[in-house]
């Protein structure tokens, strides 16, 4: 019999863990579907957001604007260790060229990020009240480590956490709110989306309805 994995066998566990926080493994939020072969381990990743668009637009705005000479851009993905307790995920992480130059680009990242930026989670934490201790823990781990900053969107609530190196107050703003990513970038997530391939002209539906009305 074929396992999720599509091979002979039981996943790994290892297949089954998102992250590492100071040694201990959260397991993925559908980990319990793998395990009832419901759900394969492929799948595990990606989030129930309804704005799967979102960090695609994102990753063009800072393609689009950063110097390549002077950034690394990583998309889709990326682990990041900055010690032998923690394993990170991140969905872009943004790096100055400049402390690149012993990073392996098949390995995760071991230097801090200038950016980060992070969709929603696929973390397995049910209880609101660790889940909200694992938001402040993750949040506060990889700014002391060192990144500038660090924007936490949430396509439910449609807002936006940012943290920062320099201040111990975070913010929460909205996303049609300007507010600065790195270098000298400053938009608003709603003018990055509005602008963005991914995703149609906003009022285009709502045309279409006034005009039946």
């Amino acid at each position: 019999m074929k396992s999720p994995t599509g091979k002979l066998g039981w996943p790994n566990l290892e297949d089954l863990i998102y992250e590492i926080i100071d040694g201990k493994p959260i397991f993925y939020s559908k980990a319990h579907a793998v395990m009832q072969e419901l759900l394969l381990v492929d799948e595990l990743k990606f989030s129930e957001s309804s704005q799967p668009g979102v960090l695609s637009a994102i990753s063009q705005f800072l393609w689009d604007n950063l110097p390549e000479a002077e950034y690394q851009i990583f998309t889709n993905g990326v682990g990041y260790e900055p010690d032998d307790l923690n394993h990170l995920e991140l969905d872009i992480a943004v790096c100055r060229q400049a402390v690149m130059k012993d990073q392996s680009l098949t390995k995760p990242l071991k230097v801090a990020p200038e950016l980060v930026v992070l969709k929603d989670s696929v973390a397995g934490i049910d209880d609101p009240s660790r889940l909200l201790g694992y938001f402040h823990e993750k949040i506060k781990k990889i700014i002391d480590y060192g990144t500038h900053r660090l924007v936490w969107i949430n396509t439910i609530s449609q807002t936006i956490t940012i943290a920062e190196h320099d201040t111990a107050h975070w913010r929460i703003v909205d996303w049609e709110e300007e507010m600065d990513w790195i270098f000298d970038l400053r938009l608003s997530l709603e003018d990055i989306l509005s602008e963005s391939s991914f995703f149609p002209p906003r009022g285009a539906a709502r045309s279409d309805d006034e005009q039946e009305a």
